[in-house]
């Protein structure tokens, strides 16, 4: 399939790259699949900090991040990716069960550019990338 977006990553990559950070194996594979299917580069993460670790060497260009992960959990690893320079301007999709207006404003409040909830209206979700993944491309 041909990616629908332009060039990203300083022209070092063709398509961009994301970084899917849940705990569920599962998960990461459904959604790894659907983002393959929009000509994305896909690289997972089991935890908040390996994501944290994957996001400073390899600068992603969109964040996917689950909330609810042993150890460092997603509003902390959203948190500390917005206050690292290195980081601070990949956009961060926050995708988690928790529903409550309370948890999205948490989100947001911690640095999250926008956020979907579990289980996950496709077509919703790939329009939330897209949009993010175009708000990143290079000036």
């Amino acid at each position: 399939m041909t990616p629908m977006f332009g060039i990203f990553g300083g022209g070092k990559r063709t398509k961009p790259l994301v970084l899917h950070v849940d705990d569920d194996n599962s998960i990461r594979v459904l959604f790894g699949d659907v983002l393959d299917e929009m000509g994305v580069d896909v690289r997972g993460a089991a935890h908040g900090q390996e994501g944290i670790d994957f996001a400073r060497k390899n600068s992603p260009d969109l964040i996917i991040l689950d909330v609810q992960m042993p150890g460092l959990n997603g509003f902390e690893a959203c948190r500390l990716l917005k206050k690292d320079p290195k980081t601070s301007q990949i956009p961060i999709l926050m995708m988690t069960s928790l529903e409550q207006i309370k948890d999205v404003e948490k989100a947001l409040a911690n640095g999250a550019d926008d956020y979907v909830v579990k289980p996950v209206d496709f077509p919703v979700f790939k329009i939330k990338v897209a949009k993010l993944l175009k708000q990143n491309l290079p000036h």
